[in-house]
């Protein structure tokens, strides 16, 4: 595989380092821009996560620096797609009858089709993002020369950065949108063996085509010492917690009641008659036919607290929720505790037939240079042939209780939308 890093020092982001993507998300026409390319991976990294890399507690070496040789790269970014081809090797993207979303019948990591990575019998930091418009990824790690012997990962992080404990998992499974960072340990395998990256997840009706994702080839140089990954990594930070200190995340229901009561929401996301919707509406932003006003359907009052419960009643659909400019904490799934993967700070939450309660601290600023936290946001489902269906929301963080937020400005609008239907 082939990397290039650009690096930046970038002021407006002051919170904890995390593993970020962007992308064009022209409305009615996401889907078919992601898949065509316009997306990228961006990986944020604050000094805990520095700090760790220096005293040799994770691995080191990002994939992509001119100053480092290959063979010391142990940080390794993964994007993974699956697209389509046609007769002459173009992405073939076709939308328009199928609203469950564009499936591919061949794997991608970064922009690579069957792509390998030499890698010694040390450690690695994988990053890897889930960069597909529908396809939901269960990912196992095994050796076939070894009786398939399967390798296991110590996932560390997800969308919101390092978590506060790691977790050894045998499997992974990768919503849409979805980060997770692991170490996984290649001193068991041989060397000229190979380790395969494989997908079991549920849609497989393709032959098997993308039931294999990668594939790590073991080679014989040397590694470097071996590191012990911390344990906690991270204290979550307690918004609910008035003297600023952090305190295991489970005890963050506990302390609710040291802050005002949070504002708590509901949201449900459906289908009905053939289209998607939340709370049984579609999206009503600022690019709207037939002259419809634009929409808000949560008004937040900076530097507060809220929980949001969100609910899929769509049937056999799933929804992979995305929510702009805030990370969330899972609260709760199903009634129950997170899994220890999901506690900290997350972007995007999977619901399959699930009703999760997430909760956030609008903050008042990040950063002094930068302190307007208010304006307009959407969250959506991050299917995006879903999402180009309408089954998006915005809301507005304002400054007082009882403000208004102002108009979306609507310069970028495409001159012609689609019917959104």
């Amino acid at each position: 595989m082939n990397f290039r890093l650009f690096e930046f020092q970038n002021e407006p982001n002051s919170g904890q380092g995390a593993q970020l993507w962007y992308h064009d998300h022209t409305e009615d026409f996401t889907g078919r821009n992601v898949y065509m390319g316009l997306a990228g991976f961006y990986v944020l990294e604050d000094e805990l996560d520095a700090r760790y890399q220096l005293e040799g507690k994770l691995p080191t070496g990002l994939a992509g620096d001119s100053t480092r040789a290959p063979t010391a790269w142990h940080d390794i970014p993964l994007v993974i797609q699956d697209r389509r081809f046609d007769a002459n090797g173009q992405l073939n993207y076709d939308a328009v009858f199928d609203q469950s979303g564009v499936f591919g019948d061949t794997i991608l990591v970064n922009g690579v089709v069957q792509p390998f990575f030499q890698v010694d019998r040390g450690q690695y930091r994988f990053r890897i993002l889930n960069g597909s418009n529908v396809r939901v990824y269960l990912l196992t790690l095994s050796n076939p020369q070894a009786r398939n012997t399967r390798l296991t990962f110590t996932q560390i992080g997800t969308d919101g950065g390092l978590l506060p404990k790691p977790v050894v998992r045998d499997s992974i499974e990768l919503a849409p949108a979805e980060r997770v960072e692991v170490v996984v340990d290649f001193s068991g395998v041989a060397s000229m063996q190979s380790v395969i990256l494989e997908n079991h997840g549920d849609e497989q009706a393709d032959g098997g085509r993308t039931a294999q994702i990668m594939r790590f080839d073991v080679v014989d140089r040397p590694a470097p010492p071996r590191i012990t990954i911390p344990d906690p990594l991270r204290t979550v930070r307690d918004y609910f917690n008035p003297s600023g200190t952090g305190r295991d995340f489970l005890d963050l229901r506990v302390g609710l009641s040291s802050r005002p009561k949070p504002v708590t929401r509901a949201f449900e996301f459906d289908r009905g008659g053939g289209e998607f919707s939340i709370n049984g509406q579609h999206f009503a932003g600022p690019c709207q036919l037939h002259g419809e006003p634009e929409r808000f359907d949560a008004i937040v009052v900076e530097g507060t607290d809220e929980i949001w419960e969100v609910s899929n009643s769509s049937g056999g659909w799933y929804h992979p929720v995305h929510i702009h400019d805030n990370e969330w904490q899972v609260l709760d799934r199903n009634g129950q505790p997170p899994a220890p993967w999901e506690v900290g700070w997350k972007e995007t939450f999977f619901l399959r037939q699930d009703t999760v309660r997430v909760l956030a601290h609008f903050e008042t600023e990040r950063d002094p240079k930068f302190p307007e936290f208010r304006g307009t946001y959407v969250f959506h489902c991050h299917v995006m042939e879903h999402e180009d269906h309408m089954m998006m929301s915005q809301f507005s963080v304002v400054e007082h209780q009882g403000d208004r937020p102002p108009p979306t400005p609507t310069d970028n609008c495409p001159p012609s939308t689609g019917t959104g239907g």
